[in-house]
């Protein structure tokens, strides 16, 4: 028994030595570590600043470079608190945003996704193969293509003595100004202006609740001159192969593509009216709920009725 106690006693005393010489070590391993995270987050930082102000030199070039553009845009002039301004907006920005708008986009992209949409929009406005219920619904008649995973839809309706020009006028407020565009959709939380590409043409971030959760989209909206009227279009800015699968993976973001068109006619009564389409596609989306989205799409033009000042129905009695 004696020797087992002495044989436990030196093991005791073995593992202290053991555990004296490696503790040092250890402390040492510790605080190396502490120095690599401090070191990572300084870098960091860095990183983050250069990031900033990288965009923010894009965004100067971008204003300084585009003097034979028709922009439109009077203000380009930048002094160091518009770029610490910048700077706080893009580190204060969503991640989402960084990934997919990181600078402005060139006038020319601008445009060949214009001319993309207008000729999307003409194509569609041909199809004769639609679904209708053939009787208007609020006033509102509908044309829609349906299927297990899309949706293409047309609202048509005719505003006697309103002249094309004024509702085009109020659309466009509507679509860029955020206190205005809750009329429209009252579950709106944010319309920032991202990019004023011209007078015409703008950038924004919506973001939308929709129960416990926020959907965003990057918006190019734009407006125009057609035959026969004007042509209101918003949708999500066109993405790199990358950024599109970076928007797949992200489900809080939701690619849209609507649009309106105004077109002067005359009814049959010789009346002069305004002939109103509002159109869109939605795809990636099971068919519960785009038979839902079809009731909210037919609630929002309501509402676009309401804001613009030429209401027929009311969606609540009062």
């Amino acid at each position: 028994m004696r020797d087992e106690m002495e044989a436990l006693e030196r093991q005791r005393s073995r593992l202290k030595r053991e555990t004296l010489s490696q503790n040092p070590a250890l402390l040492d391993t510790i605080t190396l570590i502490d120095q690599l995270r401090q070191e990572q987050q300084e870098l960091r930082k860095k990183l983050r600043d250069y990031d900033m102000q990288n965009s923010t030199y894009q965004t100067i070039l971008s204003e300084y470079g585009a003097t034979s553009s028709t922009s439109g845009i009077s203000d380009s002039h930048y002094d160091a608190e518009d770029m610490d301004s910048d700077e706080d907006r893009l580190a204060e920005a969503p991640i989402f945003q960084r990934v997919l708008f990181r600078r402005p986009l060139p006038l020319d992209v601008v445009m060949a996704c214009v001319k993309e949409s207008y000729e999307s929009i003409m194509a569609f406005r041909a199809e004769r193969d639609f679904e209708s219920l053939d009787t208007e619904v609020l006033g509102w008649s509908d044309k829609r293509l349906l299927n297990a995973r899309s949706l293409r839809f047309m609202l048509s309706q005719q505003f006697e003595y309103v002249p094309p020009s004024e509702l085009v006028y109020k659309t466009w407020n509507l679509l860029t100004d955020f206190k205005l565009y809750r009329h429209m959709q009252p579950r709106t939380v944010a319309l920032e202006m991202l990019q004023r590409v011209t007078e015409d043409c703008a950038i924004v971030r919506l973001s939308v609740s929709n129960g416990d959760k926020v959907h965003h989209s990057i918006l190019l909206i734009a407006r125009g001159r057609i035959d026969g009227g004007y042509l209101i279009t918003y949708r999500s800015i066109p993405l790199s192969e990358g950024q599109r699968q970076f928007a797949a993976s992200e489900s809080n973001y939701v690619n849209l593509f609507n649009w309106y068109t105004f077109l002067e006619k005359t009814t049959p009564a010789g009346i002069p009216a305004c002939e109103v389409t509002f159109g869109g596609c939605v795809e990636n989306q099971s068919m519960e709920y785009l038979r839902y989205l079809m009731m909210e799409v037919v609630a929002g033009v309501v509402r676009w009725q309401t804001a613009v000042g030429h209401n027929k129905f009311r969606l609540t009695h009062g």
